[in-house]
């Protein structure tokens, strides 16, 4: 949640699973991995996770991600947006990030149809070659479709014999979050190794935002299970659930709210967002929190529609039994529902972004009656690293003071 991008770190480009001379006419290059073969085209890089073991898998951005995701990655604070993006895994001790994952009969490299999901993640198993294919998309699928539809299998490929892949669905406590708490917290662009946070146990955070879903949403989401939940509740830290959808039309960011449907993209998101809250053990009662990023605040038509896509999400999200929760820029977001105070689909809680490095609520922007009762969270400071107890984490701090209606 934040209002600026961070480049790639720790990139290695994977030459060697090239093949030498492959880049053709349409300005395509072919991906060789463990026999299945794959062109796309030449401007991706290619990132090879066994030579760059904790970089981040950001789907923000057009890349190829070879081998398996880290535990333990090392992202910025700071994305936002989904565009089109590949991860190619080995299906031994994968660890799917979608839901939604499907297998492909032996020897067939290529998928019938792409489904499609609100969060344009999706994951399939190459039987023929033992890869697990993680795909992220941009607004449509017709790019992934037309690599995806490349796909081959090569004399070097070996099938599987690991059991159907599946999201984890571990039956979780069912707990209401973030619960009554005033103190430091932070948010990070992808949930931490279990190992991490007991060292993080060492900070002074006992909050963390948490990424559940959204089709902005960048980062993958290795860890972000419903086991993953109950440890860290059990852990004594507070969760922060924040969905990060369509964002305003007059910004840069790619998925952007259609003002013609923006009504029904804000009721579609609160939907959404339930799923994914309810499948990590989120009850009811629970707050989720649309992040808004920072939009230009002199278009007031943009402002309209903007408030027009949080109002559906207010009222869809209580209608489903939780709480309703918006983060923005106090120049932009916040200041437009600060000033429609007498609207009845206020959200219920408020997440406020000034980056002056002071740890409290209360804030110029925001009448003193307004979100008064323990029904506010700011962040103060944007993306940095902080290490405790030899783990570095690039956060966001957060202070919080939450707990009421």
């Amino acid at each position: 949640m934040h209002h600026r991008h961070a480049l790639l770190t720790g990139s290695v480009l994977a030459t060697a699973l090239l093949a030498p001379g492959t880049a053709t006419a349409d300005d395509t290059k072919t991906i060789t991995y463990r026999g299945y073969q794959l062109d796309v085209p030449a401007t991706w890089e290619v990132l090879d996770l066994d030579h760059a073991p904790h970089a981040c898998v950001r789907f923000d951005r057009h890349v190829v991600y070879l081998g398996h995701p880290d535990d333990d990655q090392h992202c910025p604070s700071t994305a936002v947006g989904k565009t089109d993006a590949l991860v190619l895994e080995p299906v031994e001790n994968a660890k799917p990030t979608t839901a939604v994952v499907t297998r492909l009969p032996s020897y067939v490299a290529r998928p019938t149809e792409l489904p499609d999901t609100p969060d344009h993640e999706f994951a399939m198993v190459v039987s023929a070659a033992g890869v697990l294919v993680t795909a992220s998309t941009g607004e449509n699928n017709d790019q992934i479709r037309r690599i995806l539809d490349t796909g081959r299998i090569t004399p070097e490929a070996q099938v599987s014999t690991t059991d159907a892949v599946a999201r984890p669905r571990a039956a979780a406590p069912r707990a209401v979050v973030p619960g009554i708490y005033r103190g430091a917290g932070f948010d990070t662009c992808t949930a931490p190794s279990s190992e991490a946070m007991r060292a993080w146990l060492g900070s002074p955070y006992r909050a963390i935002g948490i990424y559940i879903g959204g089709i902005s949403r960048a980062c993958s989401q290795r860890n972000l299970t419903a086991d993953w939940v109950a440890e860290q509740i059990a852990q004594g830290w507070r969760l922060v659930p924040i969905y990060v959808g369509h964002q305003a039309p007059c910004t840069t960011y790619r998925n952007r709210i259609d003002p013609e449907l923006s009504g029904a993209q804000g009721r579609g998101a609160a939907d959404d967002a339930v799923v994914r809250a309810t499948e990590l053990g989120l009850a009811p009662g629970t707050t989720i929190y649309n992040d808004m990023e920072s939009y230009d605040s002199s278009n007031v038509e943009c402002r309209e529609i903007v408030l027009t896509f949080l109002d559906n999400w207010t009222a869809r999200v209580r209608e489903l039994g939780f709480l309703s929760g918006v983060y923005s820029s106090v120049a932009t977001g916040v200041r437009a529902l600060a000033n429609a105070y007498d609207s009845p689909l206020l959200p219920d809680h408020i997440w406020l972004a000034r980056w002056d490095n002071i740890p409290t609520t209360s804030d110029r922007a925001i009448p003193d009656h307004l979100w008064a009762n323990r029904q506010r969270i700011k962040q103060y400071t944007g993306g940095h690293d902080e290490t405790y107890n030899g783990v570095t984490i690039n956060i966001d701090c957060d202070h919080l003071d939450v707990g009421g209606p």
